[in-house]
């Protein structure tokens, strides 16, 4: 069935499959770095995929940061 709504939408399925066995949830997650949008090609695939299949589509968005960030030195001026 991905492989019928792959080839319908023209477009990769989502990057990974979820599963938590504690509670037998599963889902299709896409990653999306920083500048990264979904197209209208994906987003009509992943509405497929769940309307199709019953397994919902959940967008996980990276930040990157950085070691200030971590140290909450993000902008901060160091002074001798």
């Amino acid at each position: 069935m991905l492989d019928a709504i792959r080839e319908a939408y023209a477009v990769q399925p989502p990057d990974l499959f979820v599963y938590v066995p504690q509670t037998s949830r599963y889902w299709f997650a896409e990653v999306k770095g920083p500048g990264d949008r979904l197209s209208g090609k994906q987003i009509r695939s992943h509405d497929a995929i769940t309307r199709e299949l019953g397994v919902p589509v959940e967008i996980i968005e990276v930040r990157l940061r950085t070691v200030a960030d971590e140290a909450g030195l993000a902008g901060a001026t160091l002074e001798r």
